[in-house]
């Protein structure tokens, strides 16, 4: 089945509404004669798979347990954009049980990570606020309290098959491709995903992907590269969304240690 994006560009008259209904997001945008109204609340279950969009609705007072701006637009510009991001940080997630990757041998890894939702009024280049579909937890990534990096804790397993991650609207999907060409076994309890540095897209059963990462590690060097494989990892076209949070030079990534 093939889904219609819940993103996109809006326009809403004075005196009318919009809601959406998006995993644990709610939010409702408003149309007023000199302001924008916004309300929203991610205080849903973070694996939702709810999906609802009403458009053009009569303006009515919005939910008391929504949070709240203002927007102060007198002009007769009434259109708004609704934009996709991927995080801030890197996410950390782990496989469902311990995974040990035998010498000579690849396997694909697939984790999730939510969005991040932007509100652009008029032509702004950039959105006026963004709101965290969810707010992940918190982790430490490195070798020790003093040598690390301040992450985000994944709330789903890394799985080896896509088809066991639900249909969320609000999360997406990356492929970790790790190849062990060294003489013995790569021990994997932890990976560690550099989100910001990913691009964002939609393929064409309207799933939420983003670029695809390859992970090699030999004998010769026990720290091997990460590459970025940039138009995903899978079959069909997929459509872009949103570029990277923070551009490398090049598509090379940190050491192979300092993400595994």
């Amino acid at each position: 089945m093939t889904y219609a994006p819940w993103w996109g560009q809006f326009e809403l008259q004075p005196g009318m509404m919009s809601n959406w209904e998006i995993g644990p997001l709610r939010l409702c945008m408003m149309r007023e004669e000199k302001q924008w109204r916004l309300g929203w609340t991610t205080q849903g279950d973070p694996l939702s798979e709810a999906r609802n969009l009403q458009q053009g609705l009569p303006a009515a007072d919005m939910p008391e347990d929504l949070k709240q701006v203002r927007f102060g637009a007198g002009t007769s510009d009434n259109h708004f954009e609704i934009r996709l991001a991927l995080g801030d940080r890197p996410f950390v997630a782990k496989p469902e049980m311990p995974l040990r990757i035998l010498p000579g041998e690849s396997v694909t890894l697939f984790v999730t990570t939510p969005v991040v939702v932007g509100i652009r009024l008029h032509d702004m280049k950039f959105p006026d606020m963004e709101i965290p579909v969810i707010r992940a937890s918190d982790t430490w990534f490195g070798r020790d309290n003093t040598e690390g990096e301040l992450c985000y804790a994944s709330r789903t397993w890394a799985y080896m098959d896509i088809e066991q991650f639900a249909f969320w609207p609000h999360r997406a999907i990356t492929a970790v491709i790790i190849r062990n060409r060294a003489s013995t076994s790569l021990p994997l309890e932890r990976i560690k995903l550099p989100i910001p540095n990913l691009s964002l897209y939609v393929d064409g059963d309207g799933r939420l992907r983003t670029s695809g990462l390859l992970l090699k590690r030999d004998d010769e060097n026990d720290r091997a590269h990460a590459r970025l494989l940039e138009g995903g990892v899978g079959d069909g076209d997929w459509t872009h969304v949103a570029g990277p949070r923070l551009k490398l030079k090049n598509r090379w990534l940190e050491a192979f240690s300092e993400i595994f």
